[in-house]
């Protein structure tokens, strides 16, 4: 089984609001679902995963285009 299979549905779907609130800027709702799902991909996946650094990168840019 592969490692990304081991992550839970709801992660994924966070993961998927998030970005999708980003890009409607309700940057605050979008924020939110990011601070849930980064820790538990961090956990599962590890901190060096492809998949992990990713998210990292879509809630960086997040931070940058709220201010």
């Amino acid at each position: 089984m592969s490692r990304c299979s081991e992550l839970p549905t709801a992660v994924t779907g966070y993961l998927a609001l998030g970005e999708a609130l980003a890009a409607q800027k309700r940057f605050a709702e979008a924020k939110s679902y990011f601070q849930r799902s980064l820790p538990v991909l961090e956990r599962v996946l590890g901190s060096e995963s492809r998949s992990f650094a990713l998210a990292l990168r879509a809630y960086a840019r997040l931070l940058k285009d709220e201010r």
